[in-house]
């Protein structure tokens, strides 16, 4: 992921007159997948991305507002946040709306101050903003602890060994003479950092040898004299001194007087200032750099213990506010929606709709469980139903601190959900996932990252009353992700009937000739199984020619498979339950893409030998089919076991993917490929038996 190379596209390094100016071709609404050059190919978009860069890369777009992109320094592009640290952010409604008053703070000059629950996209859309502009971005936590000197900066020993002797003298006061005591006493009453003078003198009352210091920026200095924007972060934990030692820098025209370092100002210079200083002959004064801003977060005091209410006066100097309201269900499922299956939610924002580029999912085995958008939906009902309850603190009113539940709970929980593996047998291995046993695995993440934080049992009751009332609590649970389940759970798995890879539609679509595309006319499946690359059983996904030419059903489908191809060669592909589009081979290449192959990549010519589990070797012969009574076997038919508690070889059961190669020279047997490498023998009979089939045609491929 991730073709921005540099997140500082369009701009032209003035410190190297070498270096060539980068432009950015192509539109962004996410981090794509494709190289540049592709990105060109892009046409006919149905609804605008939120944001993108001008032809010549100097302007970023973002919704109606036109920003001049900044100028980063070499030495500063350490502090620019990668663009590959978005790649998987949902664009939806509020996250948008909190990106545009950034980016309009920006525009203004004016300091901002995004007020709002945990995770509401407060951090996240700062950052998003300097990263999009290639602007140097500094974050500043505040807690109670955090003293001036964090904020405007200190003197340091000029040796690192030294510094950290220093500053470790000065974190246990108690240990001080008493004249170092009475020093720091009357800084901290004066809200400022130890002068040079103070410094020296602390240092020889404790008997440290220290020639030679220097004065090092805090994060304001810095950020105001280099350009980067400024986070202050978690401002409600910051004292009410910390706080007034910045109000000058929230002005109009800011100015930040640094009197620990000789009373030198930071502060905007007029025209003729400007030449006075570039001459040397403006002292005690630094500019103020014009790429300098300013932002603020916080979480509401009302609602969160610890957090102080801030003075009139200071709030007052953010002349750019805005209360963030927590993310409501929709928003939640469609933050999941693109985890699973890689889409961005069309959001309408000042009159107009937009749309951000979609990406690969972070979760494809979830992707593969048959309904699981329907439980998405459940699970972020939930989840904002439980949010609510902590906020309102209709549970945890015996607790000091209130239940969080936010945006990075859900997904730590799909998290849990692509990587859990519960191992039944202990000696070969053997285990299952969500994919196997959905429901069991889905109930043991529920308990690990909500009935967990539960502690009263009375709060506990009122969660479990939530969990049953939508459906999907262990005693209750009513939500299924497909009738049919092809591969069952291994032996002691437990107790449920989770479905495990889905198997299309069930048996009605195995037998299927005739289906209905999606203008309501019926397509008749010929006899073919395979049409030059393409073979029943192959998952597509939409090109980015097929997303802006096809109906919202297509575009909307969780799965594409191909299930037959007409006898004029049109390829017929499934996306529900009955409705399928009919394309001839060219137009279909248009418009989709194949995900994976039901085809053999390897080992494809007649009369190939394969080596065998047993250290045999196995010829297959010419044949590509063989059907009997009760089963039918085609070259490249994906098998899974139907129950693993038989006594099969552990590369049998451990396999990833089993695939019939061929057929024996001695009639009647099948020989089926592990992972690509060695083949199991056996009789077709028994195999039909032993083996799910689940590339015959007609049926979709699990």
């Amino acid at each position: 992921m991730g073709a921005f190379n540099s997140p500082s596209f369009g701009q032209e390094n003035k410190n190297n007159p070498d270096a060539k100016q980068t432009k950015a071709p192509f539109k962004v609404g996410l981090i794509p997948e494709a190289p540049i050059a592709e990105k060109k190919k892009e046409v006919n978009r149905e609804f605008p991305v939120p944001f993108e860069y001008s032809p010549d890369g100097k302007k970023l777009y973002i919704f109606d507002l036109e920003l001049e992109m900044p100028v980063c320094p070499p030495e500063l592009k350490q502090f620019v946040p990668p663009l590959e640290k978005f790649s998987h952010l949902c664009y939806d409604q509020r996250t948008l709306e909190v990106l545009y008053k950034a980016a309009e703070a920006y525009k203004l000059r004016e300091p901002c101050l995004l007020e709002g629950e945990p995770a509401t996209s407060k951090t996240t859309a700062v950052e998003l903003l300097a990263s999009l502009l290639g602007q140097p971005f500094r974050r500043m936590n505040y807690n109670g602890q955090t003293d001036t000197s964090e904020l405007i900066g200190k003197f340091v020993p000029n040796d690192g060994d030294a510094q950290i002797l220093f500053e470790q003298i000065l974190k246990n006061p108690q240990s001080l003479t008493e004249e170092s005591r009475k020093i720091l006493h009357e800084v901290r009453d004066q809200n400022r950092a130890l002068t040079k003078f103070e410094s020296q003198k602390i240092a020889s009352n404790e008997g440290l040898k220290i020639s030679d210091w220097k004065w090092e920026d805090g994060y304001l200095t810095f950020c105001a004299t280099k350009g980067c924007i400024l986070l202050n972060d978690e401002l409600g934990f910051a004292e009410p001194q910390i706080l007034g030692r910045g109000m000058s820098s929230l002005e109009k025209n800011p100015s930040i007087e640094v009197s620990e370092n000789g009373g030198l100002v930071i502060r905007k210079l007029t025209e003729e200032e400007e030449g006075l200083w570039l001459q040397g002959k403006l002292k005690g004064v630094i500019p103020l750099h014009r790429n300098f801003r300013q932002y603020g977060a916080t979480n509401p005091a009302e609602t969160h213990a610890g957090r102080v209410t801030f003075e009139p006066a200071y709030k007052d100097r953010w002349l750019a506010y805005k209360f963030i309201q927590p993310p409501v269900k929709e928003e939640y499922a469609q933050m999941m929606e693109l985890a699973v299956y890689g889409k961005q939610p069309v959001v309408k924002f000042l009159g107009d709709r937009y749309h951000a580029e979609g990406m690969w999912p972070l979760y494809p085995s979830l992707r593969e469980i048959n309904n699981f958008s329907g439980f998405l939906e459940k699970l972020a009902k939930f989840h904002v139903t439980l949010e609510e309850m902590a906020r309102k603190r209709e549970i945890g009113m015996s607790k000091k601190d209130k239940y969080i539940f936010t945006r990075r709970t859900l997904i730590e929980f799909l998290d849990y959900l692509e990587h859990k593996r519960i191992v039944v047998d202990r000696n070969s291995g053997e285990h299952y996932s969500v994919e196997d046993m959905p429901k069991e695995v889905i109930l043991r993440a529920i308990q690990y990252y909500y009935l967990d934080k539960i502690s009263d049992s009375n709060d506990l009751e009122k969660v479990m009353d939530q969990l049953d009332a939508i459906g999907i609590s262990s005693g209750n649970w009513t939500h299924k992700f497909g009738e049919e389940a092809t591969r069952k759970p291994p032996s002691g798995a437990g107790a449920g009937t989770g479905a495990g890879v889905e198997s299309g539609n069930g048996p009605e679509t195995v037998q299927r000739k005739k289906f209905t595309d999606a203008n309501g006319v019926f397509a008749e499946r010929g006899e073919r199984a395979v049409l030059e690359d393409l073979r029943v059983g192959d998952k597509v996904m939409l090109t980015r020619y097929g997303m802006n030419n096809v109906t919202d059903k297509v575009k909307d489908a969780k799965k594409l498979v191909i299930v037959g191809f007409m006898d004029d060669d049109r390829v017929i592909v499934q996306i529900g339950d009955n409705v399928v589009v009919a394309d001839p081979l060219e137009e279909h290449r248009k418009v989709y893409e194949k995900i994976n192959s039901a085809e053999i990549p390897e080992n494809k010519n007649d009369n190939q030998t394969f080596p065998t589990i047993g250290g045999n070797e196995v010829r297959v012969g010419s044949e590509k089919e063989m059907k009997g009574f009760g089963y039918d076997f085609r070259v490249g038919d994906r098998l899974v076991l139907r129950n693993q508690k038989g006594h099969y070889p552990p590369e049998v059961r451990n396999a990833k993917t089993l695939t019939v190669v061929g057929f024996s020279l001695r009639k009647g047997n099948v020989v089926i490929q592990i992972d690509g490498e060695k083949c199991l023998v056996d009789s077709a009979g028994v195999i039909k038996g032993r083996f799910e089939n689940l590339s015959e045609i007609g049926r979709l491929n699990g």
